[in-house]
């Protein structure tokens, strides 16, 4: 079965206001598992469950929201480890061409775990592990994914 979780992020405070937790194909839809505040939204970020390499998490990012997660500051990046549930790895959009985000933004922001970025001739993706930090990892290992849909 495959979830999905929908967070919600709005702006100027950068604070987790929403999130939503879907099962892809239940008619029972997305359930709200906080208070909705709509005003001031620009975005939202979703957890899918299902593994994949990096290069297919950005083609299903792009074909059913809009890009990989992009994630430009410590309070953004804490909201979105603090909604994963279990604690895994999954993917965002950084990538190593330089250091770039998919949706080819800049944001000085990044969270590495020491040692890392740590392969620079073979670790070309992503992810956010389950210490809550980021590291370089191979573009075909099998991650769950982190999408967002609408600005950043």
């Amino acid at each position: 079965m495959q979830y999905i979780l929908l967070i919600k992020i709005l702006r100027p405070v950068e604070k987790l206001q929403e999130f939503m937790f879907c099962t892809v194909g239940s008619s029972e839809g997305c359930q709200s598992l906080s208070q909705s505040a709509t005003a001031a939204d620009v975005g939202h970020k979703f957890y899918i469950s299902t593994p994949s390499s990096w290069n297919d998490a950005l083609a299903y990012c792009r074909q059913h929201h809009t890009d990989l997660a992009v994630i430009e500051s410590s309070s953004q990046n804490t909201d979105v480890y603090n909604s994963i549930t279990p604690k895994a790895s999954a993917w965002i959009g950084l990538y190593r061409v330089p250091w770039t985000w998919s949706d080819q933004s800049l944001s000085t922001f990044r969270n590495w775990r020491d040692a890392s970025p740590n392969n620079p001739t073979a670790q070309h993706c992503l992810a956010e592990n389950p210490q809550h930090l980021w590291d370089d990892d191979y573009c075909e290992t099998m991650f769950p994914v982190i999408c967002h849909t609408g600005e950043l």
